[in-house]
């Protein structure tokens, strides 16, 4: 529609995507985000992409994670949720040290703010405590444990 403006659609098609993933129809999260893609080459389609494909394949493309991180540079995130999903960048590109840091710094600003915030872990708002869990969930992954995010293992439980 001509009448929405650019900056309006990119919100709303975001929206869409998260809850797409939050809902586990990946396949659809997948698709928008790739046109997203040929539009906005920005960070947060980028990680979105590789959450989804995360989910739509059952395994991690690290590549995807690690090009998120072409795109940060020497980004610092200022909330919880943005060092979540960089702290999950860092370890798809492979610097693990850097991506237990930024979980570190992750938990510290969840305990600051005492308020929910959007996990990536989740898909969801999680409260102070889910989002330290989700935290430690993603400390087990970085330490090369095989670790099913819970907006995947929640997708599979509504199929089944």
């Amino acid at each position: 529609d001509s009448t929405i403006s650019v900056k309006n659609k990119g919100f709303a098609q975001h929206q869409l995507s998260l809850a797409y993933i939050s809902l586990g129809r990946f396949d659809e999260a997948v698709e928008l985000l790739q046109r997203m893609l040929k539009e906005s080459d920005g960070v947060a389609v980028r990680f979105n992409l590789g959450m989804a494909t995360w989910g739509l394949t059952g395994k991690p493309d690290k590549s995807m994670f690690g090009s998120v991180l072409e795109k940060l540079g020497d980004d610092d995130p200022r909330s919880p949720n943005h060092s979540q999903c960089f702290a999950i960048a860092l370890w798809g590109g492979g610097d693990v040290a850097s991506a237990m840091e930024r979980l570190h710094k992750a938990e510290e600003l969840i305990r600051e703010l005492k308020s929910s915030s959007f996990s990536c872990w989740r898909y969801l708002l999680a409260k102070p405590s889910e989002f330290l869990e989700d935290c430690a969930a993603i400390r087990r992954l970085i330490c090369g444990e095989e670790v099913v995010p819970v907006f995947i293992r929640g997708s599979k439980q509504l199929v089944s």
